[in-house]
């Protein structure tokens, strides 16, 4: 059964419950959550709704028995009809795009001579000092975070060295430096997960890959039969994209005109097993890193170097795979019958991209072929 209730943004301290009409959300790996929310103007709580209803004081947690899936700020001031009420509510993750990777400072003229640097850490380490670095010491800036993973400390390459230079204010925002850790070759997934502290109180655990493995840990792989009748899967398309197929990929970061730095990563097996040369672009225009701007190369180059098969499938999850059981960026096990075109009979390892739905039993999921 699905719930949800009101919370602040900053405390995480869970407030009224919410009667939902309707609502839908969406859950992409690495990416912010959204939820939207038709509320009964007659079934709205009995609190202070000016307050409990200001887009980024107040947010909203959705639970599926009792095990909260989705969650975050209200993110813009509630439209509404005769009959309804209708809010927009994004990941934790939002507010961290509205948040920079810089120091609080007293006197800020200094920002833009300001330097943050991380050396000597894995990728995931250094994400989680970031996030850390953009709300605590922050005045306004404490969020119901949580830090499950301890520091991982590696070789101090230039690999797993990042500097953000406080002059650069339009390129450091928290999200975005999140995500283009991310996007590096070997670059770790990161999820913000919800998880009750006590009935009355939220946090978000930040959860990611390591310097070993870049997919989050996940506590079981969930296994779905498109072969049994009656299961779990009622729905299932599959698609192939050759779109952003490629094998070479220029990458750009800091400098200008000759003195712009470039690197390219290039596969030539497929070159030379005859396929035309397709070439792309990818820009970390504030980075003076050579070896990241080559990461970022590589990984685009790794994510994009075959066609992709992806499927979109739907899944009863009300029964052994329930909701809250399973996450975007978890391993899934699909079993394929000899029917299937795409897939060999048998097992396909797939890696869950997005899960989405609404207040029904049934969940979406799009995922796509994982080595």
């Amino acid at each position: 059964m699905w719930t949800a209730n009101l919370f602040q943004t900053t405390t995480g301290q869970i407030g009224a419950q919410l009667h939902i009409e309707a609502a839908s959300w969406s859950i992409s790996l690495n990416e912010i959550e959204t939820l939207s929310i038709q509320l009964r103007k007659s079934d709205l709580p009995k609190v202070d709704l000016k307050k409990w209803l200001a887009p980024w004081w107040a947010g909203v947690i959705l639970s599926y028995d009792g095990v909260p899936i989705i969650g975050g700020p209200i993110v813009a001031r509630n439209a509404e009809s005769f009959r309804f009420v209708y809010l927009e509510v994004r990941g934790i993750r939002q507010v961290l795009a509205k948040r920079l990777v810089a120091r609080e400072m007293s006197d800020w003229s200094k920002l833009a001579g300001s330097v943050v640097q991380y050396k000597g850490y894995s990728l995931g380490t250094i994400a989680k000092k970031v996030v850390q670095l953009s709300t605590g010491p922050k005045m306004g800036g404490a969020l119901p975070i949580s830090y499950p993973i301890g520091d991982q400390t590696v070789k101090d390459d230039a690999d797993h060295q990042r500097t953000y230079e406080g002059f650069n204010i339009g390129n450091i925002s928290c999200h975005d430096v999140l995500t283009k850790i991310s996007e590096v070759s070997r670059g770790p997934d990161i999820m913000f997960k919800p998880r009750l502290v006590r009935d009355d109180q939220l946090t978000f655990d930040m959860v990611y890959g390591d310097e070993f493995d870049p997919r989050i840990d996940q506590k079981g792989t969930p296994v779905w039969d498109t072969t049994a009748v009656n299961g779990e899967v009622t729905d299932l398309d599959v698609t192939h994209t050759g779109t952003y197929q490629t094998n070479r990929v220029y990458s750009s970061g800091a400098g200008a005109s000759a003195g712009t730095i470039i690197k390219v990563a290039t596969d030539q097996k497929t070159i030379q097993k005859g396929f035309p040369l397709l070439e792309t672009t990818v820009s970390i225009s504030d980075s003076k890193n050579g070896n990241v701007v080559m990461n970022h190369a590589k990984g685009q180059l790794a994510a994009n170097i075959a066609g992709l098969t992806e499927i979109q499938m739907t899944v009863r999850a009300d029964m052994e795979n329930y909701v809250g059981s399973f996450w975007s960026g978890d391993l899934a096990h699909i079993i394929f019958d000899n029917t299937w075109l795409s897939f060999p009979e048998g097992t396909t390892k797939m890696r869950i991209l997005n899960m989405n739905g609404n207040l029904s039993n049934n969940v979406k999921m799009s995922l796509q072929t994982e080595d």
